[in-house]
């Protein structure tokens, strides 16, 4: 479930800047967490990636290499409790794309991505 979350009065008035996308997500699995963590809860809302606007036009973004985390996909993310209410990821690289078994594949920068290691 998405949301749009307004831009700010500033944005507006000059006629550009950001609108973020407020989103609930529901956790499938916990695959690892530290000893005497907080428990996290089913589901997570946080902000995510949205739109840059200038005027009327608008074009989706999300930082580079990074998924914008799309309703529909999976995602391996790693999450802090920031308050007792409050979940994110984190940090900016903290969210990789995950599909049929594969993690770096799927979704990514609202495209499908495959991605490879090299060692």
């Amino acid at each position: 479930m998405d949301s749009e979350v307004p831009p700010s009065a500033e944005e507006e008035r000059v006629g550009e800047g950001m609108i973020v996308r407020e989103g609930t997500l529901t956790v499938e699995q916990v695959l690892w967490s530290r000893a005497q963590a907080p428990t996290l809860p089913d589901q997570v809302t946080m902000d995510l990636a949205g739109w840059a606007f200038k005027g009327e036009t608008r074009r989706e973004f999300a930082g580079k290499g990074s998924p914008r985390v799309e309703p529909g996909c999976t995602y391996v993310m790693a999450l802090a409790r920031y308050s007792p209410d409050e979940w994110g990821p984190l940090g900016s690289d903290a969210t990789l794309p995950y599909e049929n078994g594969t993690i770096g594949k799927g979704e990514s920068q609202g495209q499908a991505l495959w991605m490879v290691w090299v060692t």
